[in-house]
């Protein structure tokens, strides 16, 4: 079994020892309010992105808890860029009635 778990972990170990090991890029001066994901890697504004490319990311959502338990923003960075996300509900303000139809943009 230990075997096993190893040969598992192994892709996951081998991203945390190199961000544990690696100093991240400065953080954006300033955060963009747009609903999705936006990178952040030195350059002016940030760039509109699918979803963070890299397999190691340290990571952490917030939630309106009031509204519901959905996350309403995310930041993630690795060792090449920071990132943020916002979910369309907190862009938009809508935040009543949000729970009734769960979409992965909502979702992370």
């Amino acid at each position: 079994f230990r075997k096993i778990a190893s040969e598992q972990s192994e892709p996951y170990l081998t991203e945390a020892k190199k961000l544990a090991s690696s100093k991240l890029p400065p953080m954006p001066p300033k955060w963009n309010f747009e609903s999705g994901w936006t990178k952040y890697d030195g350059k002016e504004g940030g760039a509109r992105v699918e979803c963070p490319p890299e397999a190691g990311l340290v990571f952490d959502v917030e939630v309106c808890v009031p509204y519901g338990p959905l996350p309403v923003l995310g930041v993630a960075a690795s060792t090449e860029a920071w990132y943020s996300w916002t979910s369309e509900t907190l862009v938009s303000r809508a935040l009543y009635g949000w729970l009734s139809e769960p979409t992965p943009s909502k979702l992370t």
